[in-house]
């Protein structure tokens, strides 16, 4: 890929022309290096839905697991980390936020994964496979949905007697076909009236558990 500008430290970050980077490469030392770039990190200059690499001259494998628990907390998934490890091999790390690996799955997983390494001169996988799709699976992860109440044609409303909420309509069957598509699972989050929000479903008032 061309690059598109160039970057001598996190100081300048704030400084960069108004268009928002897609690609971006980060040389740092160690995680505290890191850092000076995390706090500048915006979505006004990158795209956090775009491809990152950094290469890490000096740290190890408990720093990148460091870095990859920041960028995660600000939804940056698109990331590969190339260092030099304990054995002398330069390899490349990412991490898998859905990971089928453990049993059955893990969600908001992490862990540094080996994906390539540097051997004789050349990468040992293909160079076309750097950056994998890390959404097309969500494990069987939970997904938060924020709904309003009744919006219609959109959204419908059912107040049951006992209390509860049934959620149908045509937002509702095209956000039951992604969770069909992508594996993973709904938590409807009622809204309520303006300015009041209601964690994990649940409400002060009559309303208790919302049912998809």
């Amino acid at each position: 890929y061309k690059s598109l500008f160039r970057q001598e430290s996190a100081e300048k970050l704030s400084l960069i022309s108004n268009r928002k980077k897609h690609r971006s490469i980060f040389v740092i030392q160690n995680f505290h290096h890191f850092e000076e770039i995390y706090v500048k990190l915006s979505n006004k200059i990158f795209k956090f839905d775009g491809f990152f690499l950094i290469v890490l001259t000096k740290g190890g494998i408990n720093e990148i697991e460091n870095i990859f628990q920041l960028l995660w907390k600000i939804q940056i998934f698109n990331v590969n980390i190339v260092f030099r490890n304990q054995n002398g091999r330069v390899s490349v790390m990412t991490f898998i936020p859905f990971n089928h690996a453990f049993n059955g799955s893990k969600c908001s997983d992490t862990t540094p994964v080996t994906i390539n390494e540097f051997q004789n001169g050349k990468f040992k996988n293909k160079i076309e496979d750097f950056f994998a799709d890390k959404m097309k699976d969500l494990s069987n992860c939970q997904i938060r949905v924020a709904v309003s109440g009744n919006d219609k044609p959109r959204v419908y409303a059912t107040y049951l007697p006992n209390g509860t909420i049934e959620f149908h309509g045509r937002d509702i069957k095209i956000i039951k076909t992604l969770s069909d598509k992508l594996n993973f699972r709904i938590n409807f989050t009622y809204m309520g009236d303006i300015g009041f929000f209601h964690e994990n479903g649940t409400s002060e008032g009559p309303l208790r558990t919302l049912l998809d």
